[in-house]
């Protein structure tokens, strides 16, 4: 492909295969030049799509093979995930032929015998089920209201929240200040401007922190993933350090880099070559950042999965989330809402937003809620002074009362909260909710969301007590122990992080982006401060 350049910069002439992509013709004038220019190559021509398409079969293979049975990277739990979209329908309130259970043995046997064949077409038969899955009318999960737009979620959510916890952090911070603890400035409100109230390396120094503790937190989760308490106590008795050596390359950060490419694009960066404070970011769209993931991401798992499947088949959001996707109620949307509250600090009511639009790429209704809840308790959490318990155990009320009445991840919230509040240490807690959520799976938003609160709730503030509650709670562990470690750093700066956390990661950020495959943590921090002020 070549183009030739006017003075200003702009394409004045582009060619492809010698044709001009002239903005007056038609698609079939190109094709029809294309054609006539085609000439015959002297000689055979080198040809090697067909080791193309032996790569591209292997990878296919290894993808139905991995539909049906996979271990998580890290920590090597399997996973079903087929046959786990019929447990997240059916979570969901849906019916599935039991014709299920048929089509998921001769998909096992195939898989035993390497039977490549029937592995696709097993796989493809249980995907079509899923899409003919019917409602189940005395299904609970339809008692609950259920949301498909921002304005009905904004219209049930109280930010009047918000405003308590605004006077509660004033009341922290002016003892923190007299006991010789710097006091944040500035008033808390649901829709801002706190972070004008912030001064800049205020700002930058929480933010860093916030970024390091959830890399801290995913890295070291990422191995313990996959597992109940029971199994986790049995294989480490506590954890209270990293079980391995940490590798920040997983999928937890990954989608949260592409939220910031496309706010910064929608605030006047990106192809655009403008300035990023040149514009704003008000405009921001899910369909601007299902885009990234299509160019940025190439591969992601459950909801992630589905979605740029559907995305690269040019369903736009909320149909790339939707169709023919089980998982939409699963933590894929949960695990990347602290990025939200990081560029909308003390700004509750933007950083719902944020989520909202973020999530819909992937996820529906409670999926989408999951995201809203994490954003957040990172938003809040700058409208704090200290990293203490009652900060923190006020964090976790006000972002539940936040999160509307009606639906049913509330109800899964104050199931969790209710349970911290009868019980005087973790793990009589957790025990309750893990019983309570044991029908759904271990990557399911709701469980997860319930280790969060418990783990918040008992942790006291203190980062490494936090970071071994949520560990031994198990399930999605890097998940959760990313988004809520994030609340630490936040509170607390980077000196709240021991030293046997923070040295391991240092900073360097390995991801599997395209184009951000490393970045440092310092030049991420300061990047998410200047993404901050276009919103």
């Amino acid at each position: 492909m070549d183009a030739k350049k006017d003075a200003g910069g702009s394409s004045r002439k582009l060619k492809i295969d010698g044709v001009s992509l002239s903005p007056k013709k038609a698609a079939w004038e190109i094709e029809l030049e294309t054609l006539q220019a085609s000439r015959p190559p002297e000689g055979q021509a080198e040809d090697r799509s067909w080791e193309l398409m032996g790569r591209l079969e292997s990878f296919q293979d290894g993808l139905a093979s991995m539909l049906w049975r996979s271990k998580v990277p890290g920590s090597g739990a399997p996973e079903h995930l087929l046959v786990a979209g019929v447990q997240a329908l059916e979570n969901r309130g849906y019916r599935v032929d039991p014709e299920w259970r048929k089509i998921a043995e001769e998909g096992f046997k195939a898989l035993e015998s390497d039977d490549s064949i029937e592995l696709q077409r097993q796989a493809l038969r249980m995907r079509a089920l899923w899409r003919r899955a019917e409602k189940d009318p005395d299904s609970g999960y339809w008692r609950f209201r259920h949301y498909t737009s921002w304005e009905e979620v904004r219209r049930d959510m109280d930010f009047s929240a918000a405003a308590d916890f605004a006077a509660a952090a004033s009341s922290n911070g002016a003892k923190a200040s007299a006991e010789g603890t710097p006091a944040s400035g500035g008033p808390l409100s649901p829709a801002g401007p706190r972070k004008e109230a912030l001064p800049e390396d205020e700002y930058l120094e929480r933010v860093y922190a916030g970024w390091l503790a959830q890399i801290i937190g995913g890295a070291h989760g990422t191995a313990l993933e996959g597992y109940t308490t029971d199994r986790l106590h049995e294989a480490f008795g506590e954890v209270h350090s990293y079980v391995y050596p940490p590798s920040t390359l997983n999928d937890d950060i990954t989608f949260e880099l592409a939220f910031l490419l496309a706010v910064e694009e929608a605030g006047g960066g990106g192809e655009t070559g403008q300035s990023a404070e040149a514009g704003t970011a008000k405009g921001l769209t899910s369909r601007a950042i299902g885009e990234q993931w299509a160019a940025r991401i190439p591969f992601g798992w459950s909801a992630e999965l589905i979605a740029l499947e559907n995305l690269k088949a040019g369903l736009t959001p909320p149909e790339s989330a939707q169709a023919g996707n089980p998982f939409t109620d699963w933590i894929g949307a949960q695990m990347r809402g602290a990025v939200c509250g990081l560029v909308a600090p003390a700004e509750p009511e933007t950083a719902a937003w944020l989520a909202w639009v973020d999530g819909r790429v992937s996820h529906a209704d409670n999926g989408v809620l999951g995201e809203v809840f994490n954003a957040l308790i990172v938003s809040l959490a700058f409208g704090g002074s200290t990293a203490d318990e009652e900060t923190v155990r006020q964090i976790v009320r006000t972002s539940i009362a936040m999160i509307p009445e009606k639906s049913e991840y509330r109800s899964v919230l104050e199931f969790a909260l209710r349970q911290c509040r009868n019980a005087n240490d973790w793990e009589t807690a957790w025990r309750a909710c893990e019983y309570e959520y044991r029908r759904y799976n271990w990557v399911h938003a709701y469980p997860n969301a319930a280790a969060e609160v418990v783990a918040l709730w008992f942790g006291g503030g203190d980062f490494g007590k936090t970071l071994e509650i949520i560990s031994m709670e198990g399930q999605d562990v890097d998940c959760n122990a990313a988004q809520i470690m994030t609340v630490i750093g936040v509170l607390g700066g980077e000196n709240v992080i021991p030293p046997p956390w923070r040295e391991p990661i240092g900073d360097r950020l390995e991801t599997y982006v395209r184009g951000m495959k490393e970045i440092g943590i310092h030049e991420l921090s300061e990047w998410t401060v200047k993404i901050s002020r276009l919103l």
